[in-house]
């Protein structure tokens, strides 16, 4: 996730509308998977990664600002894992996933977090 937020930064920059919003998130892609596949180790992974990355961009002026931005991004990922199952009827052991239904995820939370209000 760390490594995948600089790679964004490289490669997307040019679809970025301003320093801390981009039509191109790659990102989140990396987050809605780790947390289907590794579920709560994922959103750990996350959590300290965004929290890395934080620091790396923000350094350690405000840390509670860095903390509450970590359990956001975990948080979220595990609540989107959560409404996937529900949402697509996928099962605990990933048994019924398809590519299709892995885009229809993406597709739906890129929508959900598009809308006026939300953030990533």
């Amino acid at each position: 996730f760390f490594i995948s937020f600089f790679l964004n930064d490289i490669f997307f920059s040019p679809f970025a509308v301003d320093n801390y919003v981009s039509l191109v998130f790659f990102p989140s892609g990396v987050r809605i998977v780790a947390v289907l596949v590794f579920d709560f180790l994922g959103a750990a992974g996350i959590t300290l990664g965004s929290f890395l990355i934080s620091l790396a961009y923000f350094g350690q002026s405000d840390l509670v600002i860095a903390i509450s931005t970590a359990l956001i991004a975990g948080g979220s990922g595990l609540l989107s894992r959560f409404v996937s199952f529900k949402l697509f009827d996928i099962d605990n052991d990933l048994q019924n996933i398809s590519l299709i239904k892995i885009f229809e995820i993406c597709i739906t939370f890129s929508l959900w977090y598009d809308r006026p209000g939300c953030t990533q």
